[in-house]
């Protein structure tokens, strides 16, 4: 894990000297790679509560700016975490809509919205292993700093929540990190 932040700290101080401003325009897409931490709280069919912990994640995302500053795309994210008292695998994948709220510098906030579909196993100690396909909602707050013109690094809180026929929920909450090209 250390390596891997010297790495990203490494790629991005030499981006850096190449640093101009944002120029994303309508027609632009973006494809980003990313990874998080993820927080999974929920409960089980039978109504018992489940912590999953901290997992991690990969991701990736392709999107296409309907205008100067409103981006619509695809994403998926796949979790996976293991400890002694339980487990849990999850697989996202859904739409998005984001707002970019672009600046003079190459700092770009935004918000956004997505509405998709998560694939859930649970698995407890002498329990039944739980599986079950949800619908999942719910929004974002994200920055992209442009090191180059067509390259962003980004971080986002991303908060998702689902619920299926059977009444099991499923909040998540991710903290998430990547990288993006423009063309």
């Amino acid at each position: 894990m250390k390596k891997l932040l010297s790495g990203i700290l490494l790629l991005a101080v030499i981006l850096s000297c190449a640093l101009s401003f944002a120029k994303v325009k309508q027609g632009n897409q973006e494809v980003a790679v990313s990874g998080s931490v993820t927080q999974i709280d929920g409960y089980t069919y039978s109504g018992r509560h489940i912590n999953a912990g901290t997992q991690f994640n990969l991701g990736g995302s392709y999107g296409t700016f309907l205008t100067d500053a409103l981006e619509f795309g695809v994403s998926t994210n796949g979790d996976l975490s293991m400890n002694s008292n339980a487990g849990s695998s999850q697989l996202t994948g859904g739409g998005f809509l984001k707002y970019h709220f672009f600046t003079e510098t190459d700092i770009v906030p935004y918000v956004g919205g997505q509405l998709g579909a998560t694939r859930t196993a649970t698995y407890q100690p002498n329990e039944r292993t739980l599986r079950s396909t949800k619908l999942s909602y719910g929004g974002m707050i994200g920055v992209k700093w442009f090191v180059k013109e067509n390259t962003s690094f980004f971080i986002e809180y991303n908060l998702n929540a689902t619920k299926d026929m059977s009444n099991n929920s499923l909040i998540t909450n991710r903290g998430l990190f990547g990288m993006a090209v423009y063309f």
